[in-house]
């Protein structure tokens, strides 16, 4: 009887250790699982209850405003335009013409996860732009490597051109009433910080997206990163003017 209870303890004790080391792994920052990003399935309908309707032709128009350590620089137009559908691995894409960039065509497709993103000059690189809700936020949206950015180094107090591999973190937040050119919206904001991969520093406010669900986007704020909140300067401001959308 004795003999049956130490292997009653030792069974249990070992159990204790199984479960400890199982939630020290999933807790971990090393742990993959933490550090991955992936969606189940493409949606059928891509145009209805989505962050952004994706449909040859559909096109947003967006007033921008550039600006330098606080200062107006100029002022132009930029066009998000999807210009193709395609099927990728058996899923549906959408080739779109993106902002920023007048070379820069990106593959969107609306999934189970959200509004996934796919850069074609960029080793296929994939971005989970805008996630449901539903879902848990803060979220990982991206893994960089050998980014070139623009960094504020707070020793030195200058602005600082640095290749980083930052992980992309992203908290969302429900806005209502922002009004821009093409009139007064209530949506979903995407606020989003860059974490350094080794170091863990975290940089402020790179890049916040605003989605109405079933219209897409509204405006764009690009910041200059910086480890200081109180440094990060506005770079880029999108409003959008008008929008055209196709069923």
């Amino acid at each position: 009887m004795k003999n049956y209870f130490l292997i009653v303890l030792q069974l249990s004790l070992l159990l204790i250790l199984l479960l400890s080391s199982c939630k020290d792994i999933i807790n971990s920052d090393e742990n993959i699982n933490k550090y991955d990003i992936h969606y189940n399935y493409v949606l059928t309908d891509q145009t209805h209850n989505v962050i952004m309707p994706l449909h040859v032709g559909n096109n947003w128009i967006f007033n921008v405003k550039e600006f330098k350590s606080g200062s107006f620089v100029r002022e132009y137009f930029d066009t998000i335009k999807v210009v193709n559908e395609l099927l990728q691995n058996n899923e549906k894409w959408f080739e779109v013409m993106w902002i920023n960039d007048i070379n820069s065509i990106l593959y969107l497709t609306n999934t189970d996860a959200g509004l996934w993103m796919k850069c074609n000059i960029c080793d296929n690189r994939s971005t989970l732009e805008a996630q449901y809700p539903s879902l848990s936020s803060p979220y990982l949206a991206c893994k960089y490597d050998d980014m070139h950015t623009i960094v504020y180094n707070d020793t030195t107090e200058q602005y600082e051109e640095m290749n980083y591999e930052f992980y992309r973190w992203t908290n969302i937040d429900n806005f209502s009433g922002v009004v821009v050119p093409a009139g007064s919206f209530n949506g979903l904001k995407f606020i989003n910080g860059l974490e350094d991969k080794s170091t863990k520093v975290k940089f402020s406010l790179s890049y916040i997206p605003y989605y109405v669900p079933d219209l897409g986007p509204i405006k764009f704020e690009y910041y200059v990163l910086s480890s200081k909140v109180d440094s990060s300067n506005l770079n880029l401001l999108y409003e959008l003017i008008r929008y055209e959308l196709y069923e």
